[in-house]
């Protein structure tokens, strides 16, 4: 598997990892009844944006770790060039990340609209 392709699958399996968490978080929130006190739009905004904050630091660690860790198992680094293969690769994996967050905007956003 080439570096672009592992890069991208860690990053696919960290957002996985990060969106099931937080419904975790959310659910167990919600058996606690604490979510219900979460009505305000402001507070949902303060929320998501708190969330936002984590994400981007945890997408971050997860790019570090996985670099440290593929440095060490492959003894090779980050290619300094980019072939088309590469941009294809990447574009694909950016239309699926793009369309996987607006699946899941719409599902959030049905969720409110519903109560």
């Amino acid at each position: 598997m080439s570096y672009p392709e592992k890069r991208n699958l860690v990053a696919l399996l960290g957002t996985l990892v990060f969106a099931f968490a937080y419904t975790y978080y959310l659910f167990t929130l919600r058996g606690e009844g604490n979510l219900s006190s979460l009505m305000s739009f402001s507070e949902w905004g303060g929320l998501v944006l708190t969330v936002l904050g984590v994400k981007i630091a945890f997408n971050i660690s997860v790019h570090i770790l996985f670099n440290i860790l593929n440095a060490i198992a492959t003894k090779e680094r980050e290619p300094q060039f980019i072939d088309e293969l590469d941009n294809l690769i990447e574009l694909k994996a950016l239309m699926y990340a793009f369309t996987v967050f607006m699946i899941g905007f719409f599902i959030a956003i049905l969720c409110v609209a519903m109560g």
